[in-house]
């Protein structure tokens, strides 16, 4: 169960907090726990584990258009533009980031 994955690595990283490798499975662990939490339709649970994630290593561009996703499905379309435009700063050329804000600012001028 991945909760008691991620508190695996919690406990471990504890141990040895400097442990690059241990921090990027945490890490790895809570970003697939939130795509199985989106996959489930469980939004605000998914979107909770990947900024867990983000806290733990900074995932860029990639990281902020998934929040994003999450808030659009949500219809929080002003939070996903933000997190969108987040995303585009990390990352100017990363292209999903471009297509979802370009939906996104459709969908808040209907």
């Amino acid at each position: 169960n991945w909760d008691d994955a991620t508190g695996e690595f919690k406990r471990v990283l504890a141990l040895r907090p400097d442990d690059a490798k241990v921090r990027q499975h945490l890490a790895e662990a809570l970003y697939l726990w939130g795509d199985a939490l989106a996959q489930a339709n469980q939004l605000e649970h998914a979107m909770t584990r990947y900024r867990e994630s983000a806290e733990v290593v900074d995932r860029g561009a990639e990281l902020h258009t998934k929040i994003a996703l999450m808030l659009a499905r949500l219809g929080r379309f002003a939070e996903a533009r933000s997190e969108l435009e987040m995303a585009l700063k990390a990352d100017p050329a990363f292209v999903p980031a471009q297509r979802m804000l370009a939906d996104v600012q459709k969908r808040q001028q209907n």
